[in-house]
């Protein structure tokens, strides 16, 4: 019986295997960097308040867990935060409502996000090579 035989796939499948091990974690390492960029910046163009306590923009963090990682901003130290970010109205017990103009994209984590995309996406794009070179899968 004749067939055809394929020469390196053994050595292709056990490249690619080491490329699926090695890219979580490529990626979590990747997505925090990305993260930590977002946060720095985003911080960096919160006002800070009259207060002598903590500021709105220490609220401002990354967040990872097993599977994600996540930038996210306010809590309960910090309730008005999203309204800082993106603006509307809010009422602060029977005071008159204070205005904020909307901003769909808002003015800090979704701005620098969009702002620094190239950057980011060349953060990401460095986690794919590093495995796949890590892996000896060179994807080039």
């Amino acid at each position: 019986m004749s067939g055809i035989q394929i020469i390196g796939l053994r050595e292709f499948r056990a490249k690619v295997d080491g490329f699926a091990r090695s890219l979580p974690s490529s990626i979590r390492r990747s997505s925090g960097e990305a993260a930590d960029l977002i946060v720095k910046v985003s911080r960096a163009r919160v006002p800070l308040g009259p207060g002598t306590g903590g500021h709105a923009r220490e609220s401002i963090r990354k967040v990872a867990d097993g599977r994600e990682v996540r930038v996210v901003e306010g809590g309960s130290g910090y309730p008005y935060m999203p309204w800082l970010d993106f603006g509307g109205t809010i009422r602060k017990g029977s005071k008159k409502p204070v205005k904020r103009a909307f901003f769909k994209q808002g003015r800090y984590i979704w701005n620098v996000h969009q702002t620094y995309g190239t950057r980011i996406k060349a953060i990401m794009d460095g986690a794919l090579e590093g495995a796949s070179h890590e892996s000896g899968l060179d994807l080039d």
